[in-house]
C-alpha cells in the first residue's frame, strides 16, 4: 500500500519573457492504494516553494531559485489515515536571462547566459551561421562567456535555450574588412543600419549613403510633400518617440490643431426658392460631437467663424462639458442606486454632446458659412453642426 504522485519531479521558476507562461505553479495528481481519503504536503524549503492540497491535487508554487544549484528540494506528502508518505522532487530556478555583453576587440564579441539554480544544460546556436560560437552547449547557472568569431558579413540571431523550454535571443551584427568584429546588442533588436537619399545623389549621380547607430528605428516614412525636408520620419522601438533623421526627437503627445468648413449655402432646403434673397440672422451655433471616455476630464475648445455673404465675419468659441467615465462600465439605466450613480458614459463608451458657440451680437447675410476649429492631443469625432437662425425677405444688410 501506497501514495502515489504524479508527476513526482516537477520544475518551476517565475513568469518572465523567456520561460512559457504558468511556469510558476505545478500541478501534481495524488492517489492511493490505502483508501486515503486527504493528504497533507510539507515543502524542506518554503524559502525556495510552497505548497497546498486541496483533495487530491498537490499545487506546488514558486517563491526563490534553488540555493545550490541543481540540487532539488523535497515536497513530503501523507496520505491519511493510513499515514503512507511519498515524495515530490522539486527543481525551482530563476529567469534565464544574458547578464553581459561584450563587444570584443578587432575579432570577436561574446555573452554571458544566467539562470540562478539552474544546473542542466544550455544550449546555443546561431543564425544564419555568420559566426561561430566558441561553445554550443554548457551547464548551469552559467554558460559562458562565450566568443562570436566572425565569418560573413551581416545580421544573425544567437539563441539560448534551457532544458525546460526557456529561451533568450539577441542580434548580432558581423563587420567585414580588415577589422572584421562581431558586436552583440544587448537590447535584442539590430541598432545599426544604412539610410539612403534618392533625392539627393553624390558626385558620381548615386544615392547619398550614410550610417545609423544607435538608432532602434521599428518605422520609417519618407517625407515627400510640399514641405519635403528631404530626409525621412522615423519612430523609436523602445521610447515614446518620433523624429526626422538627424533633427532630434519629438513627442507623439504634440498637440494637433483640427480645421473644419461647412459650404457657403443659401439654406434652400429651410426656406424655399426665395432663399437667395432673404436675409438670415445667425443666433449661435452648435457642434455636435461624440467624445470616447479616453478623453475624460479633458476640456475641448472650439473656435467657431461664421461668415456672412463672404466677407462679415464672426468669431466666437464653445467649449464641451466635461467627460467623466461611470464608475460602472456599461451601467444600464433604471438599475441605478440613486447616491451611488456616476454622471457620464461607460469606460467602453463615447459621451455625445452639444457645444454652443455664442457671439456678441448676430451674423446676418443671404449666404451663411460655418467653420471651427480645435487643439488638441484629445480624441473626438464631429457628427454635424445646428444654426440657429432667423429669416426675412426684406432686411437691410450692411
Amino acid at each position: 500500500m501506497s501514495v502515489v504522485a504524479t508527476p513526482s519531479t516537477v520544475k518551476v521558476y517565475p513568469s518572465a519573457p523567456s520561460n512559457p507562461v504558468g511556469a510558476a505553479t505545478a500541478a501534481v495528481a495524488l492517489s492511493t492504494t490505502s483508501g486515503d481519503t486527504s493528504y497533507t504536503a510539507v515543502s524542506s524549503s518554503t524559502a525556495t516553494a510552497t505548497v497546498s492540497v486541496t483533495g487530491s491535487n498537490l499545487t506546488v508554487t514558486y517563491v526563490a531559485p534553488l540555493t545550490v544549484a541543481g540540487v532539488p528540494i523535497t515536497v513530503t506528502v501523507t496520505g491519511h489515515p493510513s499515514g503512507q508518505t511519498t515524495p515530490v522532487t522539486v527543481y525551482a530556478y530563476g529567469p534565464l536571462a544574458l547578464t553581459s555583453f561584450s563587444p570584443g576587440g578587432s575579432v570577436s564579441g561574446s555573452f554571458t547566459a544566467v539562470e540562478t539554480g539552474y544546473g542542466g544544460t544550455f544550449t546555443a546556436t546561431i543564425d544564419p551561421p555568420l559566426g561561430t560560437l566558441s561553445a554550443a552547449t554548457g551547464t548551469g547557472p552559467t554558460f559562458g562567456p562565450v566568443t562570436i568569431a566572425p565569418v560573413s558579413p551581416g545580421n544573425c540571431v544567437v539563441t539560448v535555450t534551457d532544458d525546460h523550454g526557456s529561451a533568450v535571443q539577441f542580434f548580432v551584427t558581423i563587420y567585414a574588412g580588415a577589422n572584421a568584429v562581431a558586436r552583440p546588442s544587448p537590447l535584442g533588436y539590430p541598432t545599426a543600419g544604412v539610410w539612403f537619399d534618392f533625392l539627393h545623389p553624390d558626385d558620381e549621380g548615386l544615392p547619398s549613403v550614410g550610417e545609423m547607430r544607435g538608432m532602434p528605428v521599428t518605422g520609417a516614412a519618407a517625407l515627400r510633400g510640399p514641405q519635403d525636408e528631404s530626409t525621412v520620419a522615423w519612430c523609436s522601438g523602445i521610447l515614446d518617440q518620433v523624429a526626422n533623421f538627424g533633427f532630434g526627437f519629438g513627442d507623439f503627445g504634440t498637440a494637433i490643431t483640427t480645421t473644419w468648413a461647412g459650404k457657403s449655402d443659401f439654406f434652400s432646403e429651410e426656406y424655399g426658392d426665395s432663399a437667395p434673397v432673404m436675409v438670415k440672422c445667425v443666433d449661435n451655433v452648435a457642434i455636435l460631437i461624440s467624445i470616447p471616455t479616453n478623453s475624460q476630464g479633458e476640456q475641448l475648445t472650439f473656435n467657431c467663424i461664421v461668415t456672412a455673404d463672404l466677407y462679415s465675419v464672426l468669431a466666437s468659441a464653445g467649449q464641451n462639458a466635461v467627460t467623466i467615465a461611470s464608475a460602472i462600465a456599461q451601467a444600464v439605466v433604471g438599475s441605478a442606486i440613486v447616491g451611488q450613480a456616476v454622471v457620464g458614459g461607460g469606460t467602453a463608451a463615447d459621451t455625445f454632446q452639444v457645444s454652443r458657440a455664442f457671439s456678441q451680437e448676430g451674423s446676418q447675410g443671404r449666404v451663411i458659412q460655418i467653420g471651427f476649429s480645435e487643439t488638441s492631443i484629445y480624441t473626438w469625432v464631429t457628427l454635424g453642426y445646428i444654426i440657429n437662425s432667423m429669416s426675412a425677405k426684406k432686411a437691410v444688410v450692411p
